[in-house]
């Protein structure tokens, strides 16, 4: 009876080490499986997408071709631009735009100096244009700005304004010293210049490209992600043929 016991407990041993074992092999296996699933999960995360900045560009005009290139600053905003025989400048006072200065040979130099309220909206622009060291001229802008976008420019006793469509691109603007109005119509593709551009309240620059505005047509062909590469210009002084550069930052 003592052997069939000892028997006994040896086999009850017996089970409780292959139960044991066959828990701990079970338990393994289901992390096993929950760990390649979460990295099946992961794998399957959209990769964060780089945005495109333009870097090159080539315009043709009759017989006569011109070449840019952009530089940007550590922050991804545009710095410089080489066009042709002008070099344009970019500078920043923290977050801000501050001043842009285009320059060539001739002694042409013009500068815009960027001044804004309290709450970070565009107050006034002032250009100057000197010829050989010489003020030329100096004219000074004021701007009222609404929901974050700027509805009316002022400059000595006329007043141009501003309307968008509900992506922000100025659809029509009214030329107070003019006194007309142009319509504009977009297409629904990023701006070549989107990435890097500096744009104090949407003034001088608009989230898709120009199509037309009554007296110009502009075409575009774009690239897998929709960014334009090439496009024609046609205008009343003749076409303009433009390729278009991109690097991921």
């Amino acid at each position: 009876m003592f052997k069939n016991f000892v028997a006994l407990t040896n086999t009850l041993n017996l089970l409780v080490m292959k139960t044991t074992v066959y828990l701990s092999l079970f338990i393994a296996f289901v992390l096993l499986v929950s760990c390649k699933k979460s990295d099946k999960k992961a794998d399957m995360s959209p990769p964060v997408k780089k945005l495109k900045y333009i870097t090159h560009s080539t315009m043709v005009q009759g017989n006569t071709t011109t070449f840019s290139d952009c530089t940007y600053d550590d922050k991804k905003r545009l710095s410089t631009v080489k066009a042709g025989d002008n070099t344009t400048t970019y500078n920043y006072n923290g977050n801000f735009l501050f001043s842009i200065e285009t320059t060539n040979p001739t002694g042409y130099r013009k500068t815009t100096e960027h001044y804004y309220n309290d709450d970070g909206t565009l107050a006034s622009t002032r250009d100057r244009i000197y010829r050989n060291n010489v003020l030329s001229s100096d004219n000074t802008f004021t701007y009222i700005i609404a929901n974050g976008r700027i509805t009316e420019r002022h400059y000595e006793i006329f007043i141009d304004k501003f309307t968008y469509d509900n992506r922000g691109n100025p659809i029509s603007i009214y030329s107070g010293q003019g006194g007309f109005t142009t319509e504009s119509t977009y297409d629904d593709k990023p701006n070549v210049n989107i990435n890097g551009a500096p744009n104090p309240n949407g003034l001088y620059f608009s989230p898709n490209n120009l199509i037309s505005d009554g007296t110009i047509t502009h075409t575009y062909t774009y690239d897998a992600d929709g960014y334009p590469i090439g496009s024609v210009l046609v205008t009343p002084a003749g076409t303009t043929k433009y390729a278009y550069t991109y690097t991921e930052l």
